[in-house]
């Protein structure tokens, strides 16, 4: 039986427990992750946690609904249960829904959803050599970057934060000050739960040229955040920390996951490594009250 409950009425031990030990083998779904992620969430639970599926929700003119939280790629059902059967059990009151599901959650048919194909790159485990699959125009970079005197070594968070929202951060006007707050809050929350490391790539000179949070769950690491200047890119220095990274955990039996992209520029960086395609279903489901239906597409 699916049972609806509210955040006050979860048992956040079993639930962490649920979500440990699922086939999805990702961290988002961890309630100390949801509690700083999301501005309210509930959750669909089947029988006594043998499956979970979260909610993060809001309110907005008198109306709940359902909408995919910054910093969390893939939710969905954790855990082993028809996705259909979840999806039906969704109160009717969150009148408009956008899901981003997980890569084990199938799809049979589902009425009234809008269905997205979400494109996520992952590196498999593989029983050669991982630098047999880079592109040559992959290594050729981290050839030029091995010639540039580049060295890493932990950073903190807030720095890399600050060298992304001076860079690359001006082109993303929908990230507030209170987003990049929360992401601050929760690298913070997996480096205590000791499931992240945060990287910086420095020149000879010192000067920080980019860097990366890397987090490890399960033998799955995810590219999780990076950040990096025009100095960084001309010296491919993230071409250099990927290569590293990479090399320290070939001879182990580890996913890597880069959390995208649909764009086709970061989808060519990530397949020159090797990434292939382990994609998701994004759902929107609309059933607002006219005039807001309208204004909501």
């Amino acid at each position: 039986m699916i049972k609806h409950l509210l955040r006050n009425q979860i048992d956040s031990d079993k639930w962490d427990a649920c979500i440990t030990n699922a086939p999805q083998k990702l961290p988002y779904g961890f309630s100390w992750y949801l509690d700083i992620a999301c501005e309210n969430w509930s959750a669909l639970v089947l029988n006594n946690y043998a499956a979970v599926m979260p909610l993060p929700y809001k309110k907005k003119f008198g109306v709940h609904y359902l909408y995919q939280p910054f910093f969390t790629q893939q939710l969905g059902i954790f855990g082993s249960g028809a996705t259909e059967n979840f999806l039906k059990a969704i109160p009717e009151k969150y009148k408009f829904q956008h899901l981003h599901l997980n890569y084990k959650n199938s799809i049979e048919e589902i009425s009234n959803y809008k269905i997205e194909d979400v494109q996520n790159l992952v590196i498999h485990p593989k029983n050669k050599k991982l630098k047999e699959d880079f592109s040559t125009h992959c290594l050729r970079n981290i050839k030029k970057a091995n010639s540039n005197d580049l060295k890493i070594r932990a950073v903190s968070v807030d720095v890399l934060i600050k060298q992304f929202r001076e860079n690359r951060g001006k082109e993303i006007q929908h990230l507030r000050n209170s987003n990049y707050k929360t992401l601050q809050e929760l690298i913070n929350a997996l480096i205590a739960y000791k499931m992240a490391e945060v990287y910086g790539i420095f020149d000879k000179k010192e000067n920080l040229l980019g860097g990366a949070v890397f987090v490890k769950f399960r033998q799955r690491n995810i590219f999780y955040f990076s950040s990096t200047d025009s100095h960084g890119r001309k010296n491919k220095a993230m071409y250099f920390l990927l290569d590293k990274m990479l090399k320290r955990s070939n001879s182990e039996q580890i996913t890597w996951d880069f959390e995208g992209s649909n764009d086709e520029n970061l989808a060519r960086f990530y397949k020159g490594f090797g990434a292939t395609n382990e994609n998701y279903f994004s759902l929107k489901l609309n059933n607002l009250p006219l005039p807001l239906r309208i204004l909501k597409r």
